[in-house]
């Protein structure tokens, strides 16, 4: 049992057949370092109401034949929670309480059933659960996750037979659901849960849309099942659904839109200390609020400045100098707030506060079909050689990018790779190596 941190700088061995990683303190605990946790762990259990921060720096699954959450958030990080090893072995997963903030994987068999994951932000668990009434041609794994991200209203408006046409999303954000590991076909019915949403006024007239990805318009599959709830724990769900992808909230006068969307959100590192930059359009609104908060782990972010701005404000862009930014990598977002009180945030940036180096910060989307773009946080304006091998340790791609003294977005098009596990390395003129692991569906 880890009553504290437990910081993993070498190999933890948890394959006995009684062996047991319990977190189970009264104050947040982290498991940290940069170790390998052997996979799987016999049993992994969550069981302390102040939650667990997972900062491995290991990119990878952290995976249990037997998940417990008792009580209390988990924050994944860069890594996945897994349950279960293959088909043939597909865990068990026991859930009392708490939400897995991050990504959530679980094994599919080729067989009916229903499958819940409890993901969500912290406080508030939206379950996303994926019921098949038709099996899968073949068994493979969902890894689930929640977005708080505007999911835009590309393919709106959109009619559903009864309803007032669909012309917005709901700027809470949205659930991802992705199948990998030779997941086939099936039809099923989802049900997501969304508690603590914020901008929808009648739960009645809400409707759960779906998308292929990020960059697909939303659309309607299946048919649609009168929501339930509240209007601040709606619960939607479709029958008759195929495929797997993102799912939203959609309505028309059902949903209060935000009427302020980010232009650009972007950071530089200078000698003074960390530049960031940001535009934003405001419509519909008197006023806006900007709160810039700062993390040193993209979960926990605190306040650093705030400004509220007119309409008329809005048209130029807004900077703010963090002039004592962390040691180390420093995440920056915006919560954005209307003259109403309804927020949502900006995608997160990061910048390296070191004297020289480079982290890869992310990778969206993970799984990815074609196109991804890694998040690269850089100390110095250098060069960076990106190297993608397949499972077998084989080249099948590489690239060259010049990176800024700040935050990099670096676009990757992965659409001639065939689908399977693959790693991706960035090395520097330094011979700097820093690596994430991806799947390409």
């Amino acid at each position: 049992q880890i009553g504290s941190t437990l910081t993993n700088s070498g190999t933890l061995n948890g394959t006995g057949s009684a062996s047991l990683l319990s977190f189970s303190g009264t104050a947040a605990q982290t498991y940290g370092g940069d170790g390998i946790l052997t996979s799987p762990v016999t049993n992994l259990e969550l069981n302390n109401a102040s939650g667990l921060s997972i900062t491995n720096a290991i990119a990878a699954d952290i995976t249990a034949n037997q998940f417990s959450m008792l009580s209390g958030d988990i924050i994944t990080g860069v890594s996945t929670v897994a349950v279960g090893t293959s088909t043939a072995s597909l865990g068990i997963f026991n859930y009392t309480s708490g939400t897995i903030v991050g990504k959530f994987k679980r094994w599919i068999a080729a067989s009916a059933g229903n499958t819940d994951f409890p993901v969500g932000i912290v406080g508030a668990t939206r379950t996303a659960g994926i019921d098949f009434t038709g099996a899968p041609t073949t068994g493979g794994t969902l890894t689930a996750q929640w977005q708080s991200l505007y999911p835009g209203a590309n393919g709106l408006p959109l009619t559903e037979p009864g309803y007032p046409v669909l012309d917005s999303t709901a700027s809470d954000g949205y659930w991802t659901v992705t199948a990998g590991d030779g997941l086939t076909d099936g039809i099923y019915t989802g049900t997501f849960t969304g508690t603590d949403i914020t901008t929808v006024i009648d739960f009645t007239q809400v409707v759960l849309v779906k998308r292929a990805d990020a960059s697909s318009p939303w659309a309607l599959d299946g048919t649609h099942v009168p929501s339930t709830g509240s209007n601040t724990t709606p619960i939607l769900s479709r029958t008759g659904m195929v495929g797997f992808s993102d799912f939203a909230i959609a309505g028309t006068g059902s949903i209060s839109i935000l009427p302020i969307t980010v232009e650009y959100f972007k950071g530089s590192k200078l000698a003074s200390g960390n530049m960031l930059d940001w535009k934003v359009t405001c419509t519909n609104t008197p006023t806006a609020t900007m709160v810039l908060e700062r993390s040193n782990d993209a979960r926990k972010f605190s306040a650093i400045n705030s400004v509220t701005a007119t309409a008329l404000r809005c048209l130029q862009p807004f900077s703010y100098m963090d002039a004592a930014p962390n040691a180390g990598i420093n995440y920056y977002r915006i919560k954005l707030i209307d003259a109403d009180g309804k927020l949502a945030y900006s995608d997160i940036i990061a910048l390296l506060n070191k004297e020289k180096g480079f982290d890869i910060v992310s990778m969206m989307p993970n799984p990815v079909q074609t196109m991804a773009i890694v998040n690269i946080a850089s100390a110095v304006a250098t060069k960076i050689n990106i190297v993608v091998t397949d499972a077998a340790g084989k080249k099948v791609a590489t690239r060259t990018f010049s990176l800024v003294a700040g935050s990099n977005k670096v676009p990757l098009d992965f659409s001639n790779l065939s689908a399977g596990n693959y790693q991706l390395t960035g090395i520097t003129s330094a011979t700097e190596k820093k690596t994430i692991r991806f799947i390409k569906n």
